[in-house]
């Protein structure tokens, strides 16, 4: 059987009533086109089935037509049920965004940049997420001219320029678990953060002790070892239980830790919430299939990803845009581990 012939650019052109070079231009975004022709265009493509050479495209204008997720937390983090959460809940809205606009997405494991596989990636840019002060990724990408919007602000360290980033608001959900905590009762609130430098880890702090201060409480803070994973959620809980009896509610910022902390306090007998309130941000597999289930936020992630895409296809083709981009308000998920449900 003869295979139905391609579809060719010159034939969407004449669909659309347009130039063969504007659908080139709209495809390869390597002109302004307006929208309301881009929606013509668009909608001869739909029509027709019209494929791009991506092959070719790429010979011609030098792209990958691809942009790269990295995240440098260890597999400790990011691995076992968290793979499938935060980082893949960011990567798989952003995926969706990014085909929208003709382009793939490669997820990049937690490799070290001198490894040869980091060598063969290649983007026309990169979201990086929750980035380190020093974060490799991004003085390595910065140092290939590969453009860079970071999903959470990235530190202080981050190469010699600026880095967009989106804003995922670690203060407001520091304030917002904080005042969940008091509204239930709780009179001596601790927190748990990596001790990577992160910004995520600096802000909540930051929140917590500003909190703790003007509700004249002794601030308690354990740095967790990201490396360790649940362990150290594990080990920081039995301390806590021997060594501050007063503490009466934890705020454990990653829910890898939070599971290592709900293993320690179900094996001691701990109640929850009532001799104990645990929350964590990120509502995702951990929290909610944990005993108890935990409180955590809705980060509303699928947006934060599009905000980011759409931020860095704005540095992808050299345009002006905002330095920082507020993402959506968090919204808390009250359940077991923090408050008595009916």
């Amino acid at each position: 059987m003869k295979k139905p012939s391609r579809v060719t650019l010159v034939e969407v052109a004449r669909h659309a009533g347009v130039s063969p070079a504007t659908v080139s231009n709209a495809v390869n975004r390597a002109r302004y086109v307006d929208s309301e022709t881009r929606k013509r265009v668009d909608r001869a493509i739909a029509e027709l089935g019209y494929i791009p050479n991506l092959g070719a495209r790429r010979l011609r204008t030098g792209k990958a037509n691809a942009i790269a997720v990295f995240s440098s937390m260890p597999f400790t983090i990011s691995g076992g049920p968290s793979r499938l959460g935060f980082m893949m809940e960011i990567a798989a809205s952003a995926a969706v965004a990014a085909l929208e606009k003709r382009l793939a997405l490669v997820l990049v494991p937690p490799l070290p940049v001198n490894d040869p596989g980091f060598g063969h990636v290649e983007a026309d840019g990169a979201l990086v997420i929750e980035p380190a002060g020093d974060d490799p990724y991004i003085a390595e990408l910065a140092r290939r001219g590969v453009p860079i919007v970071a999903i959470g602000r990235p530190g202080s360290r981050d190469g010699t320029r600026a880095i967009p980033h989106v804003d995922l608001q670690s203060k407001v959900i520091t304030g917002k678990t904080l005042g969940h905590f008091a509204e239930t009762g709780a009179r001596a609130p601790a927190l748990f953060v990596g001790m990577t430098d992160r910004a995520a880890y600096h802000e909540a702090e930051t929140a917590y002790r500003q909190f703790a201060r003007e509700h004249r409480i002794d601030p308690t803070v354990r740095y967790l070892d990201e490396r360790l994973g649940e362990q150290a959620g594990y080990d920081a809980a039995a301390d806590l239980l021997q060594h501050h009896p007063e503490v009466d509610a934890i705020f454990v910022l990653v829910d890898t830790f939070a599971s290592g902390v709900v293993q320690a306090l179900n094996e001691q007998g701990i109640d929850m919430p009532g001799r104990m309130r645990l929350a964590t941000r990120y509502d995702g597999i951990r929290a909610r299939e944990s005993t108890p289930r935990l409180t955590a936020f809705n980060l509303h992630l699928d947006t934060v990803a599009r905000l980011a895409l759409d931020r860095l296809l704005q540095e992808i083709d050299g345009q002006d845009g905002p330095p920082v981009v507020a993402g959506p308000t968090p919204e808390i998920v009250p359940r077991e581990s923090s408050v008595k449900l009916a």
